[in-house]
């Protein structure tokens, strides 16, 4: 239960990842959008970090965008000497800046580039703070980048691989149809998308994943914080936060807080919270499943990785479920 193989790239890692988003701190989107999940601090990222390696996570995931490469630097500084332990996988595909966006927010993506100077340009920037001299799996981060030009990336990064610059790459898209483009490369182990309680990507799962030896890297599988308990309709996160301005009393979010009260009591005689379930409902999808829950301090991630002391969710419960969750709506395709 405890270990999952990263695709054909015969790497072991553990059940369950951690996506290191949170730690890099709030930035704006290139259309300033807001992503973050408000301040953090990186004394205590770094003690979260630790945490995750004593309790035996060896997979971390996080993008050079992340906090404009802040998420990259704290993640290389808390891992240190034990890098070379541990699978580390970072994104490419955005230009940022940390000047461009609000008062509030200085950092912001501005871009896209995937030229091979880019990549290249961009893969030593990361090699350099994360602290290592190869990155173990290295993803295109533009999930709807064209086929014609996918081709191209994939040239760049077989070289890459060539040079001992990268071991591995994947795609972080929502997309089967885009993934399946990379899916027959040698050196193509994993694919990223959403995948959680309320916001469903099976055909990823039945097109990519289960054909292709590709593991399915699950971000977002606690809905973003959606799927936590910890919001109810009269939530007011703050001005630096993902969630801000958010009208949780209405619409199908109010739908969806109502429904997971119901799939807290399915869950709850087995001792496991409201985010332990939601978890555990993702490896009770497909054990080729890897789910990253963001995190920004150590006690998420201890009730994170103790969601695998109790292993997937029965059939009965996964049932009951189901009956529940049937007329909630998926809040990321309005």
């Amino acid at each position: 239960m405890h270990t999952r193989t990263l695709g054909k790239s015969g790497l072991k890692v553990s059940a369950l990842g951690l996506g290191c988003a949170g730690i890099g701190g709030p930035f704006l989107g290139k259309h300033g959008e807001i992503n973050g999940y408000g301040r953090v601090s990186d004394k205590e990222s770094v003690r979260a970090i630790e945490v995750a390696l004593e309790m035996g996570v060896t997979f971390f995931d996080t993008a050079d965008v992340y906090g404009c490469g802040r998420s990259e630097r704290v993640l290389g500084e808390a891992l240190g000497s034990q890098i070379d332990e541990v699978v580390v996988a970072t994104k490419f595909g955005n230009s940022w800046s940390d000047t461009q966006g609000s008062s509030l927010i200085p950092c912001r993506a501005v871009g896209t580039d995937v030229s091979d100077r880019a990549i290249r340009r961009a893969c030593q920037a990361s090699l350099d703070r994360i602290g290592t001299d190869c990155i173990d799996i290295y993803q295109l981060h533009l999930g709807n980048l064209s086929i014609d030009r996918a081709s191209e990336v994939i040239r760049t990064l077989n070289e890459l691989v060539d040079e001992g610059l990268i071991r591995y790459y994947g795609w972080s898209t929502n997309s089967s149809v885009h993934a399946q483009e990379f899916a027959d490369q040698k050196h193509f182990t994993s694919v990223q998308f959403r995948h959680n309680l309320v916001s469903r990507n099976d055909a990823m799962i039945e097109d990519v994943v289960s054909k292709f030896d590709v593991a399915g890297i699950i971000k977002g599988p606690l809905g973003y914080g959606l799927l936590v308990g910890k919001y109810g309709r009269k939530s007011m996160p703050p001005a630096d936060h993902v969630w801000h301005g958010t009208d949780f009393s209405a619409g199908n979010l109010a739908q969806i807080l109502s429904a997971l009260e119901s799939v807290r009591g399915i869950i709850a005689g087995d001792g496991r919270s409201l985010t332990q379930g939601a978890i555990a409902w993702i490896w009770s999808v497909d054990r080729a499943l890897i789910p990253i829950p963001g995190f920004k301090k150590a006690e998420q991630v201890r009730e994170n990785v103790s969601a695998m002391d109790f292993g997937p969710l029965r059939r009965s419960q996964m049932e009951e479920i189901e009956r529940i969750l049937a007329g909630v709506s998926d809040p990321w395709s309005q």
